[in-house]
């Protein structure tokens, strides 16, 4: 836990620690902040309750590369979007640090055609409504997008499939 005798931490009213406080002039500190937490594992991490008064948005989409092996890293964000360049036969999601709603939007390429072969999924703790996964949306350019909800443990996920615009 940080101290208030330490080099590069931050202590505030035994409440508000800070690691790796090592930023100087514009240069950005590489640390973390906790709230309620001395050893925080993100750049800002909450123990306890947190509100937010006002609209609170996640602004980033994070891009996958496509490959065979789908590899979707939720600590990149809860928001990945992947335009298939092949036929996906292993799907790896990076959980994340803790619970919560993940969102990764499909796209065809130009070909289209290309799949998710549902034996990809059979790796991951991941629960599709009667137990089967989806198919895909095949036609070039198709848009299908993925939702689940993580519990720690388990991924519990739908699929919205051929999203166009009317």
């Amino acid at each position: 836990a940080p101290s208030i005798t330490g080099n590069g931490q931050l202590v505030i009213g035994n409440l508000i620690f800070g690691t790796a406080i090592d930023g100087t002039g514009t240069t950005k500190s590489s640390g973390n902040i906790g709230i309620g937490d001395s050893s925080p594992e993100a750049k800002l991490k909450v123990n306890g309750d947190l509100m937010v008064s006002e609209t609170f948005v996640y602004d980033a989409v994070y891009s996958v590369t496509s490959a065979t092996t789908l590899a979707v890293d939720w600590n990149n964000g809860n928001k990945q979007t992947v335009t298939l360049a092949h036929t996906v036969t292993d799907v790896n999601f990076t959980d994340p640090i803790g619970p919560g709603n993940f969102s990764l939007k499909i796209v065809q390429d130009g070909t289209g055609s290309r799949l998710i072969n549902s034996a990809a999924w059979s790796g991951e703790s991941t629960y599709w409504p009667s137990g089967t996964a989806p198919t895909l949306s095949t036609a070039a350019n198709a848009i299908d997008v993925i939702t689940c909800f993580f519990d720690g443990t388990n991924y519990f996920c739908q699929m919205g499939s051929d999203f166009q615009n009317i």
